[in-house]
């Protein structure tokens, strides 16, 4: 599933998106993940613990999906 940062399941949104980051896509496509809270794609390169330690709503809201460059801001959009 897909959370915003308030925990709100997003997942009919993005779930079609998702799937071009996961395993079996052309193998020289890469991937570049931008994230500010945990929940971006991209950031499963972050372990699990270390989201949950940090950001609220952690274990339910952390993006388990990695990308090949990860990009960690303030801001998303400054990333």
């Amino acid at each position: 599933h897909c959370y915003t940062m308030r925990g709100r399941d997003i997942t009919e949104y993005h779930e079609h998106v998702n799937k071009r980051f996961l395993p079996g896509r052309h193998p020289e496509e890469r991937t570049i993940g931008i994230g500010d809270g945990g929940n971006e794609i991209g950031m499963g390169k972050v372990p699990h613990d270390t989201i949950v330690k940090n950001i609220p709503n952690g274990d339910l809201i952390h993006c388990r999906v990695p990308t090949d460059h990860l990009i960690v801001a303030g801001v998303s959009n400054w990333g």
